[in-house]
């Protein structure tokens, strides 16, 4: 589940997303702000909660399209909402993924968890009641299984010679593949694409690490059985431009950066990488990126990126997350490290709950804590606690896993094992910014670890 609508694929950092991603990649996603460049938890036109004043709140729930799930609206495992005298109490859904009630307290909260047999995450919300809507994208494993996989093959005609690798991207995830071209074209073959009407990207490179040569899409593709798709790059292919990236903040002599940028199309937030392929390691960091000619360009496509820079430890990331559908030279300033959360053990029984203390930030507009443990490579257990950081005046806030084990529907085995070693992240985020016709929203990540 994540804290906000997904935005970042291509890798696990650029589907621009889905806010604390449970990828135990702090810090990598990005919220409902980011989905399509527009404002970010917009309050609804109903009056403001508070001193008996009575508002309504809106949650909307879906799931991100990805390899295991096609993604789209979808509910929740289990919800509750803490009501008016601060007692929890299930939340039922009022339609297909959308959950309401009312308030006259100041702040609200709501817990929504998703979970399957292997992972389970319950993740808390904690609002102002002058934010009277919130789009929440759970985990994948909340939404609908995939449907068959297939494989997509052809010829590529008018290949260039120099030509040994091919990217390809959709709305359920991106990959490359070498190529060997004879003459001037070159058989492709791409396994395990999922059934479905898709947007598909092919993108030629002379090797994995060079830039683009040639991009092609193919739009609205059907696919559903064995397909064979032969594309001819003189009447298909665009010649991509290319814009500048630059990243300055980084410290090389702890941090790494990454800087991948997807381009999607349509409603997808997945797509082909365009993204820098050698990204180096300096103080001030001059990049760039493949371009899409406008004339190509659809209303509801966009360019995805995600500058993270990572501590060699691998305890902190901080960076930039952008949408944005015409292309730009792009200039990003890496914000401030986040200090070291505080975490200790606020309670044992009935279940285990950690207490995390962070330090404010005057920029800040969220501050999010997620708690896991991984029991496997495949099982795992996650909470997270997401706080307006209207919320959280003063120099520090404290967040505490709220008591949920009295509440209807409440499956004990989501808890943090008591016995196992947690990892604690906590990221600041701020307010989206204008970039272009987009936004960018720049955050701060430290996770700590919690011995049993």
């Amino acid at each position: 589940m994540r804290f906000g609508v997904g935005l970042l694929g291509v890798s696990a950092l650029v589907a621009l997303a889905p806010a604390l991603a449970c990828s135990d990649e702090p810090g990598v996603d990005a919220p409902a702000a980011l989905a399509d460049g527009g404002p970010a938890e917009a309050a609804a036109p109903e009056p403001d909660g508070g001193a008996g004043v009575e508002a309504r709140i809106v949650v909307r729930t879906s799931t991100p399209a990805s390899s295991v799930s096609p993604g789209g609206p979808a509910p929740a495992t289990w919800a509750a909402y803490r009501n008016d005298s601060g007692v929890w109490d299930t939340l039922p859904a009022t339609a297909a993924a959308t959950y309401s009630f009312t308030t006259t307290s100041p702040r609200w909260a709501v817990a929504l968890a998703c979970a399957d047999d292997r992972t389970s995450l319950v993740a808390v919300y904690e609002r102002p009641a002058s934010v009277a809507s919130l789009d929440v994208v759970l985990e994948e494993q909340c939404g609908a299984p995939p449907g068959d996989a297939y494989v997509l093959d052809g010829t590529l005609a008018h290949v260039p010679a120099s030509t040994e690798w091919l990217d390809f991207g959709y709305a359920l995830g991106a990959r490359g593949a070498v190529i060997i071209p004879a003459g001037d074209s070159a058989p492709y073959e791409i396994v395990n694409v999922v059934g479905g009407t898709w947007n598909l990207a092919f993108g030629l490179r002379e090797q994995a690490g060079t830039p683009l040569t040639k991009i092609a899409f193919v739009r609205r593709r059907a696919l559903a059985a064995d397909t064979t798709l032969d594309l001819d790059l003189d009447a298909v292919g665009l010649v991509p431009g290319t814009k500048k990236l630059t990243v300055s903040g980084l410290d090389p002599a702890d941090e790494t950066l990454a800087a991948p940028v997807a381009y999607t199309m349509g409603d997808d937030r997945e797509g082909i990488d365009v993204g820098p392929q050698d990204v180096p390691t300096a103080a001030t960091t001059e990049l760039s990126y493949a371009t899409v000619p406008a004339a190509a360009q659809e209303a509801p496509d966009r360019y995805r990126a995600a500058i993270v820079a990572s501590g060699q430890r691998g305890s902190t990331s901080r960076g930039v997350l952008a949408v944005f559908h015409e292309a730009v030279d792009l200039t990003f300033a890496l914000p401030a490290p986040m200090a070291a959360p505080v975490v200790s053990v606020a309670a044992t029984t009935p279940y285990l709950r950690v207490a995390t203390k962070l330090p404010t930030r005057e920029a800040a507009a969220t501050y999010e804590v997620l708690a896991s443990v991984r029991l496997s490579q495949r099982f795992r257990r996650a909470w997270s606690v997401s706080v307006d950081a209207s919320l959280a005046p003063g120099g520090a806030l404290e967040v505490t896993l709220p008591d949920l084990a009295a509440v209807p529907g409440f499956d004990v085995s989501w808890a943090l094992p008591p016995d196992r070693e947690r990892a604690v992240t906590a990221t600041a985020r701020e307010k989206p910014t204008s970039l272009g016709d987009g936004a960018s929203e720049r955050f701060s990540a430290h996770t700590t670890t919690l011995e049993p």
